[in-house]
């Protein structure tokens, strides 16, 4: 008696006629995973530091007070945005992280996130630094002059004040800039079909 032929296996260098070969990983998921874990580790840390920092600088009596002149803590209104600022950088680079972290492991709910996480980023960068830009060129001159002034052992600030909020700007501007360069890669290329599929065709099947 002949028996049956045994039917192929998958995994074994052959697949079924009716059932495709699993797509390779596109590059830009690994790429941008691991790009997204870097960054938002360093943010994470930056931006926790910078917590620290402010609450430091706000508790302490002796350096509070000889922050009076700065034109970061002379108005209540700034010293809300900084808090705001830090916290809000702070939770975003801990999700790019998080994201980055599902990205390697090609899960679905990553991809959203970060896509989500791209758009805030877009929104929310430019807006803090039209803010602190206005913040600091409404900061008065005199008060500025002040503050370099009455430092011990400094004659007076290395810079025109003038010039000092051109760089204060500038800086904002540049810090800006550089935080909106990688969004736009995870709009683009994690929303690419191939990229969708591989992300759907990850996720575990149950039955």
């Amino acid at each position: 008696m002949e028996l049956p032929p045994n039917p192929p296996v998958p995994g074994l260098g052959y697949y079924p006629a009716n059932m495709p070969p699993p797509a390779s990983r596109p590059a830009s998921i690994s790429a941008i995973s691991v790009t997204a874990i870097v960054l938002g580790s360093l943010g994470t840390l930056c931006g926790a530091f910078n917590i620290i920092f402010s609450i430091v600088m706000l508790l302490s009596s002796s350096v509070s007070a000889a922050m009076t002149s700065s034109t970061q803590f002379q108005t209540t209104g700034f010293k809300a945005f900084a808090a705001t600022q830090a916290l809000l950088i702070t939770a975003l680079y801990g999700t790019l992280l998080v994201g980055g972290i599902g990205g390697v492991q090609v899960r679905e709910w990553a991809r959203k996130l970060l896509i989500r996480w791209a758009v805030v980023m877009l929104v929310w960068v430019p807006l803090s630094v039209v803010v602190q830009s206005v913040l600091v060129a409404m900061a008065p001159l005199q008060q500025m002059q002040q503050q370099f002034i009455n430092r011990p052992g400094k004659p007076g600030p290395p810079f025109p004040v003038g010039t000092i909020k051109v760089i204060q700007i500038g800086s904002a501007i540049f810090g800006g800039a550089i935080q909106c360069v990688f969004p736009p890669f995870i709009l683009v290329f994690w929303r690419r079909p191939s990229v969708v599929q591989a992300f759907a065709q990850s996720q575990p099947s149950f039955g």
